[in-house]
């Protein structure tokens, strides 16, 4: 009797320690495509398509509802054909701890589409990671996950292999794959290359906008602006009213009418541009467009929005005014009201 008592405890202890060496299946239901599959010799039944790299799985439902399995495993897709009715389907697999997942609510024609892969485990340990860019300032992405931020970035991280996204206005998109572990610091510098990144794939073709001619001025300060074209660079002329020894602060971009959101600021200018001495007829912007843009653009209603400003102005005139007209009361306090006078009223 002891024997027999014994041997079931230790079956049990045995059960228990291979039980929690297995694996768990994670099971994520996924959003159907836009056009699901037609299976034309089940009109009037349902299906399950699971996508998955475990090439092994078996399934088996409670009711006996799968009517037959199509499935291929050596693509990481497996099919079940099942009856539209409600029931649980069981997924095994050696090595894994059994799972189920409802199937309920498909009508004929519909199609279920599930993922199951191996649950991985949390893994708590972290590492750094520092990021830089040239320039400086450029916007990074953790793909996948809710990190981002822009450069110099200094943060810990779990460890791990991620991919990273790095952008910035006028720039290319650029993405690096890092792998931090436990305890490391990694640090990547990326450099940015200048122009407009194409995310559709496509070879950029030149369109009558490639050689933008329209220009559009804001503001009060400017006058007279052109827009000059040559096979490799744009010229851009302007007229600015103000003072010659003030300082204006004058500005480039490219805006579309099609676009109500789109914004390329121009990065190859040289001439008139920027923050300085301004003021008058006839200041020159160059745009060597060959270099920075040699595929143009394709879009379409581009032009050109030419805006300037006052850098400064008198606000330092009327600060220091303020501590003279402030000095200077306090000496005719001192000087006239202490003798006696009446001060005059202000």
């Amino acid at each position: 009797m002891k024997k027999i008592v014994f041997s079931i405890f230790f079956v049990l202890i045995l059960s228990s320690a291979i039980l929690g060496q297995l694996k768990e299946f994670q099971i994520i239901t996924e959003k159907p495509p836009a056009l699901p599959p037609v299976f034309t010799s089940y009109p009037k039944k349902a299906a399950v398509i699971i996508h998955s790299s475990i090439p092994t799985l078996r399934f088996v439902s409670n009711t006996g509802g799968i009517v037959d399995n199509l499935s291929r495993p050596a693509e990481g897709k497996y099919i079940l054909i099942v009856e539209p009715e409600n029931q649980y389907i069981t997924v095994k697999n050696p090595g894994f701890r059994e799972a189920k997942f409802p199937v309920f609510g498909l009508k004929a024609k519909d199609v279920l589409y599930l993922t199951i892969e191996q649950k991985q485990e949390v893994v708590t340990a972290q590492g750094r990671l520092i990021l830089n860019s040239i320039p400086d300032g450029a916007n990074y992405q953790v793909a996948g996950f809710p990190i981002h931020g822009t450069t110099p970035a200094n943060f810990s991280i779990a460890m791990g292999t991620y991919k990273i996204v790095f952008s910035k206005t006028g720039y290319k998109d650029k993405s690096v794959v890092v792998t931090v572990g436990k305890g490391e610091t990694v640090s990547k510098t990326v450099e940015l290359k200048l122009g407009l990144e194409i995310v559709s794939g496509k070879k950029p073709t030149p369109t009558t906008n490639a050689m933008i001619s329209d220009i559009k001025t804001t503001g009060d300060l400017l006058t007279g602006a052109r827009v000059e074209n040559e096979p490799d660079k744009v010229n851009v002329y302007y007229n600015l009213s103000g003072k010659a020894d003030e300082n204006y602060k004058v500005n480039l971009i490219i805006k579309s009418r099609t676009k109500p959101d789109y914004q390329y600021q121009p990065q190859l200018l040289s001439g008139d541009i920027g923050k300085g001495k301004f003021a008058g007829t006839n200041r020159h912007i160059v745009w060597n467009i060959k270099k920075e843009m040699p595929g143009g653009f394709d879009t379409e209603g581009l032009y050109y929005e030419l805006s300037a400003e006052t850098v400064g102005g008198s606000g330092w005139l009327w600060w220091t005014g303020g501590i003279l007209t402030a000095a200077g009361g306090a000496a005719y306090y001192f000087l006239v009201a202490k003798k006696g006078k009446k001060t005059p009223n202000t």
